[in-house]
């Protein structure tokens, strides 16, 4: 279905269109999305277009959902480290555009590494955190400043 290998892709149907939005496995955790679009003559999706992010937002974090009309794209903040939080960004199908209306850390007091998954789908939200529970593994990253 796809000629390349690609990480954390996310079909959506808008209107009568198929697309695929993802990173390309080089630099899963960049700034480049890629966006394809599918082919029902080829059977396959086609490159479409590559959106650079001025930060490493790109990685999608969940499926596109609707709140209050408006098509939400969950990322992933990549900045730091592999997600260290959550996006959301009011999507423009029309030019591929994409507004930031929130940035979503973790306040999980063990979990307080990272935000890296949200999903909603039919009123239910699932966020996933990341973190270590073993007090000795968190004190050992801390003593060499990796979290």
């Amino acid at each position: 279905v796809l000629d390349e290998a690609v990480e954390d892709a996310v079909p959506v149907k808008i209107n009568e269109h198929l697309y695929l939005f993802c990173t390309p496995r080089e630099n899963p955790n960049g700034n480049i999305l890629h966006i394809y679009k599918w082919s029902y003559k080829e059977k396959l999706f086609e490159f479409l277009k590559e959106i650079s992010f001025k930060e490493n937002i790109a990685r999608m974090s969940g499926s596109f959902f609707y709140y209050k009309n408006k098509l939400i794209r969950p990322t992933q903040e990549c900045n730091f480290q592999y997600g260290h939080a959550v996006t959301l960004q009011e999507t423009d199908i029309t030019d591929f555009s994409f507004k930031e209306i929130r940035r979503i850390y973790s306040v999980h007091p063990r979990l307080n590494i990272g935000c890296h998954t949200f999903n909603s789908y039919k009123g239910v939200t699932v966020t996933d955190a990341l973190g270590f529970d073993r007090i000795w593994i968190r004190k050992m990253l801390k003593r060499f400043n990796l979290i």
